[in-house]
């Protein structure tokens, strides 16, 4: 790979840009779902939000970065660090200018939910099973909620079928992803699945989580809750299979795998929220 292009991939991986696709992607879904215009300010300012906490919590945590590749790719601009914390910060400023004081008021909260993860919460994963899965799944698929406010439409039952489906999803390559961190979590003492669960189990519970993805996917839909458009997510979760069954391979690359493959779901949910709405609508 020329070296333009490695330079490219590696900030678009290990910079925290494809883990800040996922929220954006949620809220255009929802966008998409519910036949409203696609607000790009407001996508803007969740992709900057999650870029943010992105950096912060690497920079909280670069010492112990169980992923070389991402350590080494940071360690490049660590001490740019800052300067790049404050130029997100000011497009992130610009974005909820153009968008409202909504945005202003989940910005805080999600940027607090971000770095009180990092100072202060990140500690209860060693006493809670599972803490750190939940605890992102459940906060990044409230993009959903942001949504239904910022167009001044109630929570509907709805909103919380594609919330409960994106935030299962979520937590489903959230804890897959704590496969490459085991012997860092172990030195730390964290209470993950990857941890707490012999491999049999493990892979059970990941099964387990995915078939869950697809009751709520499809009972929405049979029950008229979900369209039936949405009915293209199923290829997110048969993707998620798809690299289960990788990850079982002998010298499987766990680092490649989770930090490629499983952040990289969120473009199959792009892939399928433009395939359904091109199809059906």
């Amino acid at each position: 790979m020329p070296k333009v292009l490695k330079t490219i991939w590696d900030e678009f991986i290990y910079g925290g840009h494809l883990v800040a696709l996922g929220p954006t992607i949620i809220a255009y879904s929802y966008m998409r779902i519910e036949n409203l215009n696609v607000a790009w300010f407001l996508l803007a300012g969740i992709y900057l939000i999650t870029y943010f906490i992105h950096l912060v919590d690497r920079y909280f945590d670069i010492k112990n970065d169980s992923s070389a590749a991402r350590s080494d790719h940071y360690k490049k601009y660590q001490g740019k660090i800052w300067f790049m914390l404050s130029g997100s910060f000011i497009l992130l400023v610009i974005a909820i200018i153009g968008s409202g004081t909504m945005m202003l008021a989940f910005s805080i909260f999600l940027i607090l939910i971000g770095l009180f993860y990092s100072l202060i919460f990140k500690k209860f994963t060693k006493y809670i099973l599972g803490f750190k899965s939940f605890y992102t799944a459940l906060a990044f698929a409230s993009v959903v909620f942001l949504c239904t406010f910022y167009f001044h439409e109630p929570v509907s039952i709805n909103a919380v079928f594609i919330y409960l489906f994106f935030a299962s999803r979520w937590f489903s390559n959230t804890t897959f992803c704590d496969l490459k961190d085991i012997k860092q979590d172990k030195t730390e003492g964290l209470k993950t699945f990857a941890v707490a669960f012999n491999t049999k189990k493990l892979y059970l519970f990941f099964y387990i989580t995915a078939i869950i993805s697809l009751l709520i996917l499809t009972s929405g839909i049979y029950f008229g809750l979900l369209p039936f458009f949405m009915i293209t997510f199923v290829f997110p979760i048969i993707y998620n299979f798809y690299y289960l069954y990788l990850s079982r391979k002998p010298r499987a690359n766990f680092q490649n795998l989770a930090n490629v493959w499983a952040d990289g779901e969120s473009l199959i949910w792009l892939a399928a929220i433009v395939l359904g709405t091109n199809l059906w609508v």
